[in-house]
């Protein structure tokens, strides 16, 4: 765990390179996971790390619920290709922003530019989703 490898320190986030050993930190800290692919080269993924992440509106909820993980898509980890390919066939931008739960199923993603208020609704509709699948099944 460290600073982003790519865009250096983000004030309160810490990022795994490994998503193996962020799932099982994401079980231990009883967190959810956020994975990002992304380029140094990449406009949108400069805006992803320059403007919107050093927002506390934008990390903080990353921060209290999330263990961040990055990948780098010069050399992508081949199980997020794989949930990239099954869950987000139209992702065609960078950054590629996915959210997990611990065990790595996949609850929500997008790709491409991302503004304040998109980003911040991401993250909601993640948190959401998983609350929701880990409510007992009615009936």
């Amino acid at each position: 765990m460290a600073s982003h490898p790519h865009f250096g320190d983000i004030p309160g986030l810490e990022w795994y390179t490994d998503l193996e050993e962020a799932k099982r930190a994401a079980a231990r800290e009883g967190k959810l996971l956020f994975v990002e692919m992304s380029r140094p080269t990449c406009a949108s993924c400069r805006t992803l790390f320059r403007e919107l992440l050093p927002d506390p509106d934008c990390s903080d909820p990353l921060r209290q619920g999330f263990v961040c993980v990055s990948v780098d898509s010069y050399d992508p980890d081949p199980e997020v290709v794989q949930l990239g390919l099954a869950h987000m066939p139209y992702a065609s931008m960078l950054p590629v922003c996915m959210y997990l739960t611990p065990d790595g199923d996949f609850l929500h993603g997008s790709s491409g530019r991302l503004d304040k208020q998109v980003f911040t609704a991401d993250v909601r509709y993640a948190v959401n989703q998983a609350q929701r699948l880990a409510q007992p099944a009615e009936g």
